[in-house]
């Protein structure tokens, strides 16, 4: 839900360049989302583009069996409230996976509906790098990429120059979509490299962020809910290992980074507090 939600507040921002390449146009007006209907329908992005049409995009985490019949309902709300103009439509999947399992077209004796499914690890990051918005620079990380550290280190780069609090902002929203690509961990360690200062306790993006892995044990109490249990235990005796060695309080982006690292992470830290010349150095340790 969290993704979702970031996703489309992002979106409702503008990020004209992450659109342009979705829409191949350019938006010019973001519409209402809501219809008077009968049944309450809550499209998910609305836009007007320069060339007269209107746009409409569903956000996709996790495939819909029937998505092909939901895009035709909203096709008709949004039509029949905007002057039965045309709607050019997509479903943007957060992963090729989900791109790949997703129903786009109808086929019945009577009638022809289809609508375009894109990956958003498909997309360019270049344009999105460049066009000078937080926005567009926060969705960056979910294309695809090589070297994930490299896209951190640029996006990061380009909210360095934001005022404190709307950089705050960007890097929560940053460290959401992040868990999609499961490198949660490598831009606290980027955040940190960069001196980025964040203020967890005043961040509700943030509070969710470190304390899903303990909610989670407590409400499945399965076997998931016991081994997050372990790799907290590993995340508790890092940090006051570090307190003690160091002999000063961890700062909050490693206090974080610590408590969403992965278990391999942690092992390799523990042992690295050992020779480790200063707080900063045991994080430089590499896991391969």
């Amino acid at each position: 839900m969290r993704y979702d939600t970031t996703l489309k507040d992002l979106l409702w921002q503008g990020a004209p360049a992450f659109l342009a390449q979705i829409t191949g146009s350019a938006v010019v007006e973001i519409k209402q989302t809501e219809f008077p209907v009968t049944r309450n329908l809550h499209p998910d992005f609305v836009a007007g583009l320069v060339n007269g049409e209107l746009f409409h995009m569903e956000v996709q985490v996790n495939p819909h069996r029937r998505m092909n019949w939901r895009m035709l309902d909203y096709y008709g709300v949004i039509t029949a409230g905007n002057g039965d103009r045309p709607v050019r439509q997509v479903v943007l999947a957060l992963t090729d996976e989900v791109a790949a399992a997703m129903p786009c077209r109808i086929d019945h004796p009577h009638l022809r509906f289809a609508f375009r499914v894109i990956s958003v690890e498909s997309l360019d990051p270049a344009p999105l790098l460049a066009s000078g918005r937080a926005d567009d620079a926060v969705l960056a990380i979910l294309c695809r990429s090589a070297d994930i550290r490299q896209r951190v280190r640029d996006i990061l780069s380009c909210l360095q120059p934001l005022d404190d609090a709307t950089r705050a902002d960007a890097v929560a929203r940053l460290l959401i979509l992040a868990g999609v690509r499961k490198v949660v961990s490598e831009v606290m360690d980027e955040v940190a490299a960069m001196g980025i200062q964040i203020d967890i306790d005043d961040n509700p993006f943030l509070r969710d962020i470190f304390t899903q892995g303990e909610a989670k044990g407590r409400e499945e109490g399965r076997e998931e809910g016991r081994e997050e249990g372990l790799v907290k235990g590993r995340a508790d005796a890092l940090l006051r290992l570090l307190e003690r060695r160091f002999g000063v309080p961890v700062p909050s982006v490693r206090h974080a980074q610590i408590m969403v690292a992965r278990p391999e992470e942690l092992d390799v830290w523990l042992l690295a507090v050992i020779d480790a010349e200063s707080l900063d150095a045991v994080f430089e340790t590499m896991v391969h």
